[in-house]
């Protein structure tokens, strides 16, 4: 038909790398097997072995930290969704960073950092921020603009943050519960240690009796239970700091919660709150499981990397959304300018072919 009509093809859709063969689907599956799986790439290029083929583990990690970069607007919006719920959880683990100092000989001890929005109010969101070390530079960059509540341990370095009139600080009554039990460990019979337990027990409970109420019932039934079962407790510790020597180990605990009493008391003002910052330890386990398979990454720029991919991967699992086919979306439309990719909290599944 050379005297028919012309037709130009149908133009394909760019591979998310430029100039190279790694297709959508399997950086996808490369992310996932890393960072939702705790797969180092060693073990990854030898499963793909079996299948016939021959990837290097050298080549799939530049193509992943490459393929982070395509992905930054994307994180930064997640990243902007957390810090306007008014109610982020944040915690810190080491993510050990390969040493680029001639003189040392171990890795530095690098972090990772979680701030997370919980579901009560919103969909859930889990973003993360790598950071060289744990100054409170860090904590205090990011969340600079955040106003609300901060569910976080008694880490010192969010002490400035807590100087803002804007930001309200809730502690962990976890935290504050390990510091009674590592006394209670060493008592060969119940003593003042076991009644601060049970005083943190009977709040527990009624943790665990209101967790399927709405946020409005919740609030009612703290301040009716919650609230005496603390002041009763306030009068016990006050009775306990002048009875107890201070540099003792109860004593440590003694002054810890009555240190931290004004923050340890602030989930009882609304119902969506918690007592705890179990939410974001939990988020950062995966982290922990990942960093006994690969050990540590190789560069700052493999560590933000790392950062936007565990942000991807716990976002998915919170959302109960599958990581595979979130990703292929996304790598299959992150270049097409005429598509704006949906977050985590945003994407269901039975979305895709409209938003590809």
């Amino acid at each position: 038909a050379c005297h028919g009509e012309i037709k130009r093809a149908v133009v394909a859709q760019p591979e998310p790398l430029a100039k190279s063969m790694a297709s959508a689907s399997l950086l996808a599956f490369l992310i996932v097997s890393k960072f939702a799986d705790g797969l180092p790439l060693y073990r990854i290029a030898t499963r793909l072995q079996r299948l016939g083929i021959d990837l290097s583990h050298a080549l799939m990690s530049d193509w992943l930290v490459q393929c982070a970069e395509l992905l930054e607007d994307l994180y930064d919006r997640m990243v902007q969704k957390v810090l306007a719920c008014g109610h982020v959880f944040t915690d810190d683990t080491v993510l050990p960073l390969q040493n680029d100092d001639p003189g040392r000989r171990t890795t530095i001890k690098s972090r990772l950092w979680v701030y997370a929005r919980y579901h009560r109010r919103h969909n859930p969101l889990v973003t993360y921020e790598f950071s060289r070390s744990r100054s409170q530079e860090s904590p205090l960059g990011f969340l600079s603009s955040y106003r609300g509540y901060i569910q976080a341990d008694a880490f010192p370095g969010y002490d400035r943050l807590y100087a803002n009139l804007h930001i309200q600080e809730i502690a962990c009554w976890v935290h504050c519960r390990r510091k009674y039990v590592e006394v209670a460990e060493l008592m060969t019979t119940p003593g003042r240690a076991h009644e601060a337990l049970r005083f943190i027990k009977r709040l527990y409970r009624i943790k665990r009796q209101i967790r399927s109420l709405s946020d409005e019932q919740r609030l009612q039934q703290r301040q009716a239970h919650a609230i005496p079962i603390l002041q009763e407790f306030k009068v016990w510790l006050d009775i306990q700091a002048n009875a107890v020597l201070p540099k003792s180990a109860l004593g440590n605990a003694v002054q810890y919660t009555l240190k931290n009493w004004e923050a340890l008391c602030r989930y009882t003002e609304a119902g969506y709150l918690e007592p705890d910052n179990n939410y974001a330890e939990q988020c950062l386990r995966p982290v922990a499981v990942g960093r006994k398979a690969f050990l540590f990454v190789g560069s700052e720029r493999a560590g933000r990397a790392a950062a936007i991919y565990y942000s991807l991967v716990e976002s998915f699992k919170a959302n109960k959304v599958n990581p595979l086919t979130y990703l292929t979306y996304v790598l299959s439309n992150v270049r097409n300018k005429q598509v704006t990719l949906l977050t985590p909290d945003e994407f269901t599944g039975s979305n895709i072919a409209h938003a590809g």
